[in-house]
Parts: C-alpha cells; sequence; structure tokens
C-alpha cells in the first residue's frame, strides 16, 4: 500500500521539519550532515525559500527536501529534485541525456527518476558545484517549466 504524503500549505511547518532533518543528519554523522547542510543551503538559494511552491519536505515512509518548478500552461508546482539520505534523483520528465554520467542509476524511486547513490560525507564542494550547475541547467532548459521564486529570504542565517 503507497503511503501518501503528510504535508502542510504553512511555510513554517517546512522550515521547521527541514532544520531538524538536517539537525539528526549532522547529529548522525557530522561530516555528512554538513555537507548535506551546506549542499541543500545551496539549493535553497537557487530555488529560493518558498516552500510548499519552490521546495517542501515531503513526508512518507522516509523525509526527504524535494525541490519544485512551476509549469506555465498548468499553473501547478511540480517535484523537480529530491534530496534522500543516501541518494539525489531528478525526475524524469525534467532530466537532460547530458548529464547522464551525473545520475547513472536509471528508475530511481519508483521509476520516476534517475539517481545518484551519494555518500554525503565525501560529498565535498568541487562536486556539489557541478551538480549545482547540472541541476541549474536542468530546471532552466525548459522553456515551459521554471523555478517559482517569490520571495529571497535566506533560510540559514
Amino acid at each position: 500500500m503507497r503511503i501518501k504524503s503528510k504535508e502542510s500549505h504553512d511555510p513554517s511547518f517546512h522550515r521547521q521539519n527541514l532544520k531538524t532533518w538536517l539537525a539528526k543528519k549532522i547529529e548522525h554523522n557530522p561530516a555528512a550532515g554538513e555537507n548535506l547542510n551546506r549542499f541543500v543551503g545551496e539549493l535553497l538559494k537557487l530555488f529560493s525559500d518558498n516552500p510548499p511552491y519552490s521546495w517542501r519536505l515531503r513526508t512518507t515512509k522516509y523525509r526527504n527536501p524535494v525541490f519544485r518548478v512551476h509549469k506555465r500552461t498548468t499553473g501547478r508546482d511540480n517535484d523537480f529534485l529530491i534530496v534522500g539520505s543516501k541518494n539525489l534523483i531528478i525526475l524524469h520528465k525534467f532530466f537532460d541525456e547530458q548529464f547522464r554520467h551525473l545520475f547513472p542509476k536509471r528508475n530511481d524511486y519508483y521509476g520516476t527518476g534517475d539517481g545518484k547513490p551519494i555518500d554525503y560525507s565525501q560529498f565535498g564542494e568541487k562536486d556539489q558545484t557541478e551538480y549545482l550547475e547540472a541541476i541549474k541547467a536542468m530546471a532552466t532548459n525548459h522553456p515551459e517549466w521554471y523555478i517559482r521564486i517569490l520571495t529571497s529570504k535566506q533560510f540559514f542565517q
């Protein structure tokens, strides 16, 4: 049986749960947690801190931050990138083949995306920059989709 996401439309719900999720990662593995914290912070700069529109903390069996893009024709926000505890997943409809080497695991996350298992303790600044550039390119290469930036608040202050 599929477990549906339990989430609120209240931005403070998502921000607090993301802070808690990151704190648990740092507590469990400080090196991995710090790298993950830095990477998520950079993603928030790219996608903006406007939950649940630009990102949300999806809670099903697992908790994962999910970054989103907006579709012009339907006016809906769509999941784009899932940051898992041990992997990154780009959903198929946004995937550009030129980044195949970064996301080699095909049909990850119930067959809806391409993924990369990542040991965040080894996920340094150079690797993060490469993934951030690829994610930005994939998010902006589709004219019918755009990153919905409505606010410029900084999440990590």
